[in-house]
């Protein structure tokens, strides 16, 4: 077996659209696919969500914490996820939230 690398590109329709060399003959082929690990999944809801949050100048592009930034001690996380006495129960929120389906 014969094996060719080419380049190709999936377009939002999901087609596979790739230039074959004109010395391969026409016939049967198996096709394997790699797919760059640091490709992400385009998404039209997040790029319009983003766009807006851009518009109004509420988008933040901070993706690391500024310099001389402390990690969290593991106590300060706890206190971070613990709801304030007397609150109602995660599933009261999620539940309330949800309302009648």
């Amino acid at each position: 077996m014969v094996t060719i690398h080419l380049k190709g590109r999936l377009t939002d329709d999901r087609r596979l659209i790739v230039d074959i060399p004109d010395d391969i003959p026409s016939g049967d082929v198996q096709l394997t696919l790699e797919i760059p690990e640091n490709v992400s999944t385009p998404n039209e809801a997040t790029a319009r969500a983003r766009a807006k949050f851009a518009a109004a100048g509420m988008l933040s592009t901070a993706v690391k914490a500024p310099p001389g930034t402390l990690p969290l001690t593991e106590e300060e996380l706890i206190e971070l996820g613990t709801l304030p006495p007397g609150s109602p129960s995660i599933l009261d929120m999620v539940n309330e939230d949800r309302g009648e389906y």
